[in-house]
Formats: C-alpha cells, structure tokens, sequence
C-alpha cells in the first residue's frame, strides 16, 4: 500500500497508475472529465488541485484511499486543543465591562435589590402604584435608589 504524504507522492501515484493502464494524459484527462493541463499539473503534484476532482481520479483510474490513522509511540496521546467557546467569553467581558462602569452596577445586584424591595413590601405591594415606581426609580452605584436632578 502506498503511502501519501504530500501532492508530490500523489501525482507519482497517479502518473504510475496511468501509465500502468497504458493510457496517455489526454485519455485520463476524457475519462475524469478534466483538460489534459489539469491531469499534467496534479501529476507535477500541484498542491491546490480540488478534492472531488482527485477523488474522481482516482476512482476511474482504480485506486481506493484508505485513511487509517498511523501507529504512535506508546504513551504518547496526540494533543488536542479545545475549541475557545466564544459565546462564553463574550458573556464574561460584557459582565464585566458593564460592572466597572461609573455609576452601574451588575445585573444580578439589580435583581437582588429589587427583589429585596419587593420582598420587604408584602403581598400588599404586588401591583400597587408604589411598587411600579420602585421599578421605574434610577439605582446608583450603591444600590440605592439614586436622585433625579430637578
């Protein structure tokens, strides 16, 4: 079994089994359904030629590709890098961008003070007037509800 591992090794695979079959670039070329430059070029061990385009030649000129994964060393385990979770870091910088701002404060501390507020108030506060108006007041920093300039 050949082994391939660069364009080069594939061309040389190709242009022997072309030849093998006694069939000149431009029949391969007929067969695959590409121009003869294009069967000259990946036999040259062109490094950008389209898969789908190999893979064809492949199977017309007989040739199956097995992928089989190569033997290493005991103990060694290939090292992989996990994918960065971009969702997760974009959620950590907007947290903390928007907590270090002057005069904010976190989500979650609104919640928790508002929540608190409610609380304090009963059941007797659920839907009134004044706990709309708990909603609508600014908060600073402190969690306070903050002065509206007059």
């Amino acid at each position: 079994m050949a082994q391939l591992k660069t364009p080069d090794d594939l061309g040389s695979l190709i242009r022997q089994r072309r030849k093998a079959l006694c069939w000149d670039q431009a029949k391969l070329a007929h067969e695959v359904g590409v121009s003869r430059r294009w069967i000259i070029e990946i036999e040259k061990g062109k490094p950008g030629a389209e898969l789908s385009l190999i893979l064809r030649t492949l199977n017309v000129l007989g040739l199956r590709l097995d992928a089989t994964s190569s033997d290493l060393p005991d103990g060694h385990v290939p090292r992989v890098i996990p994918r960065p979770d971009i969702d997760r870091i974009i959620d950590q910088n907007k947290v903390a961008s928007v907590s270090s701002l002057p005069g904010t404060i976190a989500v979650a501390d609104l919640v928790g003070n508002w929540l608190a507020h409610a609380d304090s108030r009963g059941p007797a506060g659920k839907g009134s007037a004044e706990s709309s108006n708990a909603l609508s007041q600014p908060v600073s920093s402190a969690g306070k509800p903050a002065r509206r300039p007059r």
